[in-house]
């Protein structure tokens, strides 16, 4: 009764918070309650249309995306006069789910924390604005909340094959495998890190196997697509660039690669395509080796999950804007108020600079958006990297002001 009395105002402040964040998806430009057309949804209808009119993905048509992302595409196609609202309320619950599942995350953490944790995520989507809304990022990112929970509750098989179907749907998840592992050997052994790998593997395989077995050339087309493209213009490497031919050391080259995309080229973005890549690895790896540093507490995972997913996000050759979903639940659920800080800035930037990439793209002032915004996650990112050197001693701090002596002091007998 203690137990479940202690659990009480976080499940309803979970529920309020929950709540609050429909509020917020239902009044951003894009949102449950406001029109505009935004990001990719035509293309996930024209998909869904496709595959229920019986065409199979990857062999009849092409899909450029992974096959997870076909259970975010598909349920709107019930009513294709409604796609856009159908699919903007999927990812509404999607958001709110992970709020939900991000409950066994937070045990552990005072009720203040707990509060603005809650808050920060539940009001992301108006700093964000319509893209938070636009595109099915928010899918793979409740998986991703629901691996986390898996692990921290000694499930870590069960973590595994979620993180194995998110990194099936977005490839980001995967840049959490390795520092997951790395904390389940640590807390459980050989076997069940070696267990939550097969899972892992299996769950993104079985995936991939189904649309393989059947358009082999459709699936390998789609994953050489992606690993192809050069270095897109909102990239940390392309802002390297930008500030380069500000200052007349670098002429930058912006070509259209097809409809909807924009990259650089040139031999300096030849270059740091292949290196940025190589820096989401690195990242991925020392994460991986600071958590082998540290006891297994739940919040060492938690923010070595956030670090490595900003890393992926900061060092990727490409950077799209609702790459900053993934962070929404991570970054608040791990850092403290100066990271969510740096995080809002970033979702606020973001919004300008979707709202003004909506004319066509310059190298003129619409560059510093760029410039500022991956400025700002590199902060971020060595933010996180620090918090996660200190993770332990301030888990050891919270485990002592949580303490209580089982009994109270021994009373005197009468005399």
């Amino acid at each position: 009764m203690r137990a479940r009395a202690a659990n009480l105002p976080l499940a309803w402040a979970t529920i309020a918070a929950a709540a609050l964040f429909v509020l917020a998806c239902a009044v951003i430009p894009g949102g449950l309650l406001r029109g505009g057309q935004y990001g990719d949804v035509t293309l996930y209808a024209r998909d869904a249309r496709l595959v229920l009119d019986g065409k199979i993905p990857y062999r009849d048509f092409t899909l450029e995306y992974p096959p997870g992302s076909l259970a975010a595409f598909l349920p709107p196609a019930i009513s294709t006069a409604h796609y856009t609202e159908l699919f903007r309320i999927l990812m509404t619950i999607c958001g709110a789910a992970a709020l939900v599942l991000a409950v066994p995350l937070l045990k552990g953490r005072d009720s203040w924390t707990r509060t603005g944790v809650l808050a920060a995520v539940a009001l992301a989507p108006l700093a964000l604005g319509p893209i938070a809304l636009a595109e099915y990022d928010f899918w793979p990112s409740v998986l991703t909340i629901a691996a986390l929970a898996a692990f921290v509750v000694d499930r870590s098989r069960l973590g595994g094959a979620l993180l194995g179907l998110g990194a099936a749907t977005k490839i980001f998840p995967a840049a959490i495998l390795p520092a997951a592992l790395v904390w389940v050997y640590r807390r459980s052994g050989r076997r069940a890190a070696l267990l939550s790998l097969g899972c892992f593997v299996a769950a993104a395989g079985a995936l991939y196997a189904v649309f393989a077995a059947v358009g082999p050339g459709g699936v390998w087309y789609s994953i050489e697509l992606q690993a192809r493209r050069g270095l897109q213009k909102e990239s940390t490497g392309a802002a390297v660039l930008y500030v380069l031919d500000q200052l007349g050391l670098y002429k930058a080259h912006i070509v259209e690669g097809n409809a909807r995309w924009t990259e650089l080229t040139g031999r300096a973005g030849d270059l740091l395509a292949p290196l940025s890549t190589a820096a989401q690895v690195l990242v991925a790896a020392g994460v991986a080796y600071a958590v082998g540093r540290r006891r297994p507490e739940r919040h060492v995972l938690v923010v070595a999950a956030a670090a490595a997913v900003t890393g992926f996000v900061a060092f990727g050759k490409v950077f799209s804007p609702q790459y900053l979903v993934w962070l929404v639940p991570l970054v608040p659920l791990a850092g403290g108020l100066l990271d969510v800080a740096l995080l809002a800035a970033a979702l606020i930037v973001t919004q300008l600079w979707f709202l003004d990439i909506l004319t066509p793209f310059d190298l003129g002032s619409q560059v510093w958006f760029v410039v500022a915004r991956d400025g700002v996650l590199l902060v971020l990112l060595v933010s996180l990297l620090r918090r996660l050197q200190r993770a332990e001693l301030a888990a050891l701090q919270r485990a002592l002001r949580t303490a209580r002596p089982e009994r109270g002091p021994a009373r005197a007998g009468p005399t």
